[in-house]
């Protein structure tokens, strides 16, 4: 069971903005938030609308030309936001390329009836992580013109009228797909699905890996039980369904059996094809189960290339000041009040009153 999937968030400010341009355009070389990445692959990749200037200024762009409302725009107001339209790898798995595209083709026209075309700045289609999905990033702009993602995603009822109304747009025509459990808000002990964790996917995807193993020895143990079965020599079978040198009770019996034989060989073959699709499914699985494991390593990893670049520019600036000091001859540990006095003594700095040098 495939289902159809419509993920919405709220993007930060002009820091996340320029984040989420980062990861849909692949601009940098690795991610420790994303590190089922395959560079390789990374060239599929493909938009359905984008912009060649960045991310923030595309904001800025469709803000002034579309915004109408009477109240300057406040300094924490969002300004982008994001949705996510996506399946499972069996529901992609059986779709050509072409299929594929035409798929997302289909949510971002929904997604362009709901939010304005004119407010989308980028649509990216990545086929490059673990299951393909489309990133479409857009300006909550209300249809009067106002900036309002509160009022443009609206609350609970909202994100699930948007849940319902994409499965009844793309159920239409794309068949085979599901909607997720749908939650009654009018019940407090009927809580909403949430997104699984790192860890509880990995847990989950144990016990998928655990059970279609499990099912799968007992195809194949079943298999070897009718193996004998499967080797009875019915030789005596001629054209036209007679059997040669039997009595008619004899041809009988051996019609019998050599029809059970046929019924035990599909059933086998079927069976190995089970097992065949078993081991496809165990693959999948055990790729994503790998893919956690990266990224809960990423994550629990203290220095995030942020921590480790202000790391790196610390001991750049330490160095450089130790080479400083030596070329001027000014001890190691001398401070920095010090050093200003002594670079004064030496005619370097002609004023007293320096805070910093830039």
């Amino acid at each position: 069971m495939s289902y159809a999937i419509c993920r919405v968030q709220k993007i930060g400010g002009s820091k996340d903005i320029a984040g989420i341009q980062l990861h849909n355009r692949r601009q940098r070389e690795h991610s420790n938030s994303n590190p089922d990445i395959d560079r390789e692959r990374s060239r599929t990749n493909y938009t359905l609308k984008d912009t060649d200037v960045s991310y923030n200024k595309a904001v800025d762009e469709r803000i002034a030309e579309g915004y109408s409302g009477k109240k300057g725009i406040r300094k924490d107001a969002v300004r982008m936001c994001e949705v996510l339209f996506t399946s499972d790898n069996d529901f992609f798995s059986r779709m050509s390329s072409d299929r594929q595209r035409e798929y997302f083709n289909d949510c971002y026209r929904f997604a362009c009836e709901r939010y304005g075309e004119k407010n989308i700045i980028a649509a990216t289609v990545h086929l490059d992580e673990d299951t393909p999905h489309l990133h479409i990033d857009f300006v909550p702009l209300t249809k009067d013109g106002r900036l309002s993602a509160k009022e443009v995603l609206g609350g609970k009822q909202d994100l699930q009228k948007l849940q319902d109304d994409f499965y009844g747009f793309i159920s239409r025509k794309w068949k085979g797909l599901e909607r997720g459990k749908r939650s009654n808000l009018n019940n407090p002990n009927d809580k909403a699905a949430r997104h699984l964790t790192v860890q509880e996917l990995k847990k989950k995807t144990a016990a998928e890996i655990a059970e279609l193993s499990k099912k799968k020895q007992e195809l194949e143990e079943d298999i070897l039980s009718k193996e004998e079965l499967t080797k009875i020599d019915v030789s005596p079978r001629v054209i036209g369904g007679g059997f040669k040198g039997l009595t008619p009770e004899q041809a009988r019996k051996l019609k019998a059996t050599a029809e059970q034989v046929d019924r035990y060989r599909d059933e086998n073959d079927r069976k190995l094809n089970e097992i065949v699709e078993l081991k496809r499914k165990i693959k999948t699985v055990e790729d994503q189960r790998d893919s956690f494991k990266k990224q809960l390593s990423a994550e629990r990893n203290p220095l995030s290339e942020k921590n480790q670049a202000k790391l790196k520019e610390k001991t750049d600036l330490i160095n450089q000041n130790s080479v400083l000091k030596r070329a001027v001859g000014i001890p190691e540990k001398t401070q920095y009040a010090d050093v200003l006095a002594a670079l004064q003594k030496k005619g370097i700095l002609q004023s007293k009153r320096v805070n910093k040098i830039t």
